[in-house]
């Protein structure tokens, strides 16, 4: 073999492994927070009764089939006495609110995958004691479930 037939070898060889590097980049990259992560942020009132309520089976408050939810901020406000509780399912207090919430307390802020909600999960809001009004503030990351380890790195 010849120094020039070793070279082409090589650079073909090298080549190669760098197109190669490049589609794997490419593939790896699919699904990225480019496109698959997104911010699903409302705002809605717990309805009340006597000075208590529960906001359940909301469609607002569950990732829609197939779907994680990562819960970044939560807020309530508009009411001068009581508290306000988030939980997973109903079961997994994730955070309380106690008045005075007018003006609005400041928000708590989770970071990417310590509140997380996975499909068929849902959020309550169990209010009581509450004189006022209940509004509460959720910004959620939402992605696909299969993105869910790329999402918590």
């Amino acid at each position: 073999m010849t120094q020039q037939s070793e070279s082409i070898g090589v650079d073909f060889f090298f080549g190669l492994g760098a197109q190669i590097g490049a589609i794997h980049d490419k593939v790896m990259g699919m699904g990225s927070d480019d496109g698959c992560t997104y911010q699903a942020g409302f705002v809605l009132q717990v309805p009340l009764s006597g000075g208590a309520g529960t906001l359940d089976e909301s469609p607002q408050l569950a990732p829609v089939r197939g779907q994680c939810w990562s819960i970044r901020r939560l807020n309530s406000w508009g009411y001068t006495a009581g508290q306000v509780q988030f939980q997973i399912n109903g079961m997994e207090p994730v955070w309380t609110f106690n008045a005075p919430a007018n003006p609005p307390a400041l928000p708590q802020c989770f970071g990417r995958g310590e509140c997380l909600l996975q499909p068929g999960d849902r959020l309550v809001v169990v209010a009581t004691g509450i004189t006022g009004i209940v509004n509460i503030a959720v910004a959620p990351d939402a992605f696909p479930y299969w993105h869910l380890g790329r999402y918590l790195r």
